[in-house]
């Protein structure tokens, strides 16, 4: 599959930090409660089965799959059959970032005796305080993920028909750098600039591949992360609006209720 290969070899060359990594049992009738994800983590499920919940999509996962999160979006789950659940996870960033999976992505592992006792290898260097104890992790987190994605299936159809060519892969690359500069006032002209193609054949190509032009993309990276910054974070709207590359909170709010269907405040957690 397309983009989980991609997101593979950008994982595979850059660096992984880990930021977190439990084996937890949750109790019949368990709930938990929404927040937005800062890091995407790799669940594994050993026991029990949940309904799960990203923005706006629903899956019921069963015991012995797996699956990957991505950052930034809207999550909560509950068991399901009034039955305890058990899960092995870890979080992760990418340094430098990269674009986040579009979706979730799912898998039943070949070896689920493996893939139990690779998480618990990561669950017991979790915190990496020496820098032995980080490359341990970076390597074992490797080693997760490129099991994961190479035999995952994602859960809306993402990919692309064709093969990349010359003009796809300048625009991936491109990707990759708004990813990091998505708060700069001129982040879509200089996203172009970084592409090397002329300003039409670009946003061309980056509508084929992303189904939304330069200007949209940026605008989903930006409402993510205000989200998760009034979701998770006690700082002003304001605050959050200039964080995200808007000078004027009136324009970032007019910009989220738009592209939300509510005003930032009812993202603030207790609000309704």
């Amino acid at each position: 599959m397309k983009i989980a290969w991609e997101y593979l070899h950008s994982a595979l060359a850059a660096r992984l930090v880990l930021r977190n990594a439990s084996e937890t049992t949750y109790t019949a009738s368990f709930h938990l409660n929404n927040a937005v994800l800062e890091t995407p983590r790799l669940i594994l499920i050993t026991k029990g089965c949940l309904d799960y919940y990203l923005d706006d999509q629903q899956w019921v996962l069963h015991e012995g799959e797996m699956v990957l999160v991505p950052a930034y979006l809207l999550r909560w789950w509950r068991e399901k059959d009034n039955k305890a659940v058990r899960l092995l996870y870890f979080e992760y960033t990418i340094q430098p970032s990269v674009p986040e999976l579009p979706t979730l992505f799912w898998t039943k592992p070949q070896s689920l005796k493996t893939e139990i006792a690779s998480m618990r290898r990561i669950i017991a260097l979790y915190p990496a305080q020496s820098e032995e104890r980080v490359m341990e992790a970076e390597g074992e987190m490797k080693a997760s993920l490129a099991r994961f994605l190479t035999r995952a299936q994602a859960t809306t159809q993402v990919d692309a028909a064709h093969h990349p060519h010359h003009a796809d892969l300048a625009v991936a690359k491109a990707v990759r750098w708004m990813a990091s500069h998505f708060t700069a006032p001129d982040c879509v002209a200089r996203t172009i600039e970084q592409s090397r193609l002329s300003p039409n054949h670009f946003r061309l190509v980056f509508k084929q591949r992303l189904s939304m032009n330069p200007q949209q993309y940026l605008l989903r990276i930006r409402m993510h992360h205000a989200r998760f910054l009034l979701h998770e974070r006690s700082v002003s709207v304001k605050e959050v609006a200039n964080q995200v590359g808007y000078n004027s909170v009136y324009h970032f709010s007019r910009m989220y209720r738009k592209f939300w269907n509510h005003p930032p405040s009812e993202d603030r957690p207790g609000t309704s």
